[in-house]
C-alpha cells in the first residue's frame, strides 16, 4: 500500500490591531490561523492519476480572484528524490485544478548531478524587474549511509525567473535558474544538506532570507537551524550576514516564511523533533526574530498529513 501524502491550507491571517501600535508584544497583531480539511488535494483528486506518493512543500498565492499554487509532487517511485513541481489554480482556494509542470529534472543518485532533486519552491514578485522570481533548492543525491543521510544533501538555492514579464507571469514558463546561495565553506553550523529552505524579504533598499540547514552528516540528524543570508537585489547572488550564526531559539526548526505586517517582520516556521507545531517569530526591524507565544499544533489522521502549505492572505 503507497502512502499518499495529502496536502491541506492552513491559512494564517495576521494583522495590525485597532491601534496599531508597535511593540514586541505579539498580543498586539491579530492572529486567525485555520486548518482548512476541506481546501485540499487527495489521491481521490481527477488531477492526481500521476502522482503516486502525494505532495510536500509548496507556496500559495492570491491573486485578485484567482489562488495559485505550486507545489513539489512526488510523482513516481523514490520519492525523496524524484519529484516535480505541479501549477495548481483555484477560484475559491478550495476545489483546485493542475495547470501544468513548471520545473521538472531527470533525477539521479550517483551523487553527481547537482539538480537530481528539487524542494521547497516559493515565489517571489520582483517590483524592480517586474516579473516572479522561482525560488527553490536544489540537492545531489546518493543512497544513505547508516550513519548519515545522503538521498538529498548539499542543497543549494536557485532562482528561475518567469519568461512572461508582470504579475500575470506567475504561471510561467520559467527559465533554466541560476545558482544564487549556497552553504558557506567556512561555516560552522551548516550540515550536509545544505540548504533546506530560503523565504526573501526586503528592508529598505537590501534584500534578505531566512535559510535552513540540518546537520544531516548524523543519524540521527542532532540539529535543524535556521540562518539569515543577504543580497543587494532580489535576483542577485546572496550570501550570509556576518556573523554567519544560526537565530538563537530553543527548538529546532525549518521551512521559515517571513512576512511584513504594518511595520513587523514575521515569520512562520516548522517546529521538528515531537512538537510538530507552527511558531511564530516577530521582529520590528526584520534582523533580530524573536519567538512569540503563538503556536498552531500539527496533527497526523492515519499517517497521511504530513505537510501543510502556509497561505498567507
Amino acid at each position: 500500500m503507497n502512502l499518499f501524502t495529502k496536502v491541506f491550507i492552513f491559512s494564517v491571517i495576521i494583522g495590525l490591531n485597532s491601534c496599531g501600535q508597535k511593540s514586541k508584544n505579539i498580543s498586539l497583531v491579530n492572529i486567525q490561523a485555520e486548518l482548512n480539511l476541506n481546501a485540499g488535494i487527495s489521491q481521490n483528486h481527477p488531477d492526481c492519476d500521476s502522482i503516486k506518493y502525494g505532495f510536500e512543500s509548496g507556496d500559495v498565492k492570491k491573486l485578485g480572484d484567482t489562488y495559485h499554487m505550486i507545489i513539489n509532487e512526488r510523482f513516481s517511485d523514490l520519492p525523496t528524490v524524484n519529484n516535480r513541481f505541479g501549477y495548481w489554480q483555484s477560484a475559491d482556494g478550495e476545489q483546485w485544478e493542475r495547470k501544468s509542470t513548471l520545473l521538472q529534472f531527470a533525477y539521479d543518485t550517483t551523487g553527481v548531478v547537482p539538480n537530481s532533486c528539487i524542494y521547497n519552491p516559493k515565489w517571489v514578485y520582483s517590483k524592480q524587474d517586474q516579473l516572479w522570481c522561482l525560488f527553490y533548492i536544489q540537492y545531489k543525491s546518493s543512497p544513505s549511509r547508516t550513519d548519515a543521510f545522503y538521498l538529498r544533501y548539499d542543497g543549494a538555492v536557485m532562482c528561475s525567473k518567469s519568461q512572461t514579464k508582470g504579475i500575470d507571469g506567475i504561471s510561467g514558463p520559467f527559465a533554466k535558474g541560476e545558482l544564487v546561495f549556497k552553504r558557506s565553506e567556512h561555516s560552522k553550523w551548516e550540515g550536509l544538506q545544505g540548504i533546506t529552505g530560503f523565504s526573501p524579504y526586503q528592508i529598505g533598499d537590501k534584500w534578505y532570507a531566512l535559510y535552513g540547514s540540518a546537520n544531516t552528516e548524523n543519524k540521527p540528524c542532532s540539529n535543524w537551524r535556521i540562518g539569515m543570508a543577504t543580497a543587494d537585489r532580489l535576483t542577485g547572488q546572496w550570501k550570509s550576514v556576518v556573523p554567519n550564526k544560526p537565530l538563537n531559539l530553543p527548538i529546532r526548526y525549518e521551512s521559515p516564511h517571513v512576512f511584513k505586517v504594518g511595520d513587523q517582520y514575521l515569520a512562520l516556521i516548522d517546529e521538528i523533533g515531537g512538537n510538530e507545531n507552527f511558531s511564530l517569530l516577530i521582529s520590528e526591524n526584520g534582523m533580530e526574530m524573536e519567538r512569540s507565544s503563538f503556536s498552531y499544533r500539527i496533527y497526523s489522521e492515519q499517517g497521511d498529513i504530513l505537510y501543510l502549505l502556509h497561505n498567507l492572505l
